[in-house]
């Protein structure tokens, strides 16, 4: 598939949640693998100008990815996934936070709670990305912050480097 991509974003003020369907040419273990592995994580996570670089990652129910976006500009933000349940394969649920440079929450960023869903159909992948807050007003502050651009940046930093691994 050389593209257009599928890919839907909706917002359900009620509900304080955004739905991303994004689709992928690549293989489902290859999708997979990009968002649970550092060393991929570390290749398309952070939107442009910022670069991610895992500073601690244990992907398992109740393990947490620490992770670090560098920029020479903006400098560092330092943000903690922590994953709740895992199904290989299947899904993930996990709630992602900033943190300050002592590892300490940051209350008025909002914390995102995700459930990434992965579905394979002839060798594309299919992922659901559901991502809840606490509050409409936090809801309302993350798409203020540009979560629908960032997250359209870091898709096609995933696509860049499934054209690599795949070469």
């Amino acid at each position: 598939m050389s593209g257009p991509f599928l890919f839907e974003f909706s917002v359900n003020k009620e509900k304080n949640t955004i739905y991303i369907i994004r689709e992928f040419d690549a293989p489902l273990e290859m999708v997979w693998d990009a968002w649970t592995i550092p060393e991929y994580l570390d290749q398309w996570f952070g939107p442009k100008p910022y670069q991610a670089k895992t500073l601690f990652m244990d992907f398992r129910e109740g393990g947490y990815w620490h992770y670090a976006l560098i920029s020479e500009e903006y400098d560092h933000q330092w943000g903690k996934t922590d994953y709740h349940r895992i199904v290989k394969r299947e899904y993930f649920t996990a709630s992602d936070s900033f943190l300050d440079e002592n590892q300490i929450l940051i209350p008025e960023y909002p914390v995102s709670n995700w459930k990434i869903e992965f579905k394979e159909t002839e060798n594309r992948t299919v992922i659901h990305v559901t991502t809840t807050y606490k509050t409409l007003e936090d809801l309302e502050k993350m798409i203020e912050w540009g979560y629908m651009d960032g997250f359209t940046s870091v898709m096609k930093n995933l696509d860049e480097l499934f054209t690599t691994l795949k070469k």
